[in-house]
């Protein structure tokens, strides 16, 4: 099965796993049991084939998954959708703000090469806004703004929102 192949090519452990998975329906559990003897190998310790699967599900089919601890993939509806995107707000915001406090740690930033310097800052910067936009009091800000949207903001429009 894990012939010699081309970097951007699609194995076929994946190419099975996703089969199986554009299957589903919206709020089906698919057990990891299931997806292992799809694609005649451990997805568990294989974990690479069924994340290739569930990005080729999602970018091809429009579909969410989310693991169900120690039982396997369940096809996410709208809502659940919506949950897990917010969870993913809050892991984000809270991966930026720790990353931030190590760029607190520095010691001597004048003392350190430009080019190192200037990454950092502009590193830290990036980081800053990322956090200011993914606090939860600036979700309360875009709330208004998006109460009777179809679509999200376009990002000129978010940024004003957030100031």
């Amino acid at each position: 099965m894990f012939d010699n192949k081309a970097i951007n090519e699609i194995s076929a452990g994946a190419r099975l796993l996703h089969a199986r998975l554009a299957k589903v329906s919206i709020g089906e559990v698919v057990t990891y049991e299931e997806l292992s003897k799809a694609a005649n190998v451990n997805v568990l310790t294989h974990r690479w084939l069924l994340m290739t699967a569930r990005n080729l599900a999602r970018r091809q089919q429009s579909m969410i998954f989310s693991p169900v601890l120690g039982v396997g993939l369940k096809r996410l509806d709208d809502v659940g959708i919506a949950q897990d995107v917010r969870r993913d707000r809050k892991a984000i915001h809270k991966k930026t703000v720790r990353s931030l406090r190590k760029v607190e740690c520095v010691q001597d930033l004048a003392a350190m090469p430009a080019k190192e310097r200037t990454d950092l800052l502009v590193t830290a910067s990036c980081l800053g806004a990322i956090a200011h936009a993914s606090h939860g009091g600036t979700m309360k800000k875009l709330e208004g703004k998006v109460q009777n949207a179809t679509k999200q903001l376009p990002v000129s429009e978010t940024l004003a929102a957030i100031g």
